[in-house]
């Protein structure tokens, strides 16, 4: 069973090999730079079947996932001012999410950058295991909805993978990236998802 070790530095691990499941404990980076601290993001990388580092070895590449609909529900909740455009569209799920998007993209520099998503609920397989699954999950706040499909185009505008499959959710996916790429890339999933504490053990 794969262990994990928490960073409470918030600094990602150095240059030795890395024999453990790595969980970094970031700010927020839409608010990284004020003087207050804040809730921040989780990077999680899962370095399963990584092979050794001769030291002349090159840098391995990154991979990020970033898990869509839980980060835009947290963009959504997080403790910011009302924001609308001009035209009176909600708007603050929207910025926040991509402060955060921009802010990842300077300072982690990923190499490979994709987005997960969820499709609708009852179109999920486990739903013909538990016809209950997730049936008394409460409908998102009116707003919301029009702010993921703005999210969701502007990324496709930025050239981001955006991932999803009927009948599967977000973590599905990335449990399977995970499983299929460690060997290749350093993986790190942004989410504070506890579900997905399951990809690292």
């Amino acid at each position: 069973r794969t262990r994990f070790q928490t960073s409470e530095s918030g600094r990602p691990p150095g240059r030795p090999q890395i024999r453990k499941v790595t969980v970094i404990r970031l700010s927020n980076l839409w608010a990284q730079r004020e003087s207050r601290s804040r809730p921040g993001l989780t990077f999680r990388r899962d370095p399963q079947k990584t092979a050794p580092r001769g030291p002349c070895r090159m840098p391995r590449k990154t991979l990020y996932l970033i898990d869509g609909h839980a980060q835009i529900y947290r963009a959504y909740y997080a403790p910011f001012r009302a924001l609308t455009s001009p035209t009176g569209e909600q708007t603050r799920a929207v910025h926040v999410f991509l402060q955060m998007l921009l802010g990842l993209l300077r300072d982690r520099k990923p190499d490979y950058l994709a987005m997960t998503m969820d499709v609708a609920d009852e179109t999920v397989f486990r739903v013909d295991l538990d016809p209950s699954y997730k049936g008394n999950r409460e409908p998102p706040p009116e707003d919301l909805p029009p702010q993921i499909d703005r999210i969701v185009s502007i990324l496709q505008a930025m050239k981001v993978p955006i991932l999803r499959k009927q009948r599967y959710e977000a973590d599905d996916i990335l449990a399977t990236l995970c499983r299929q790429y460690a060997a290749d890339f350093d993986i790190y999933l942004v989410s504070r998802d506890k579900d997905l504490d399951q990809l690292l053990g």
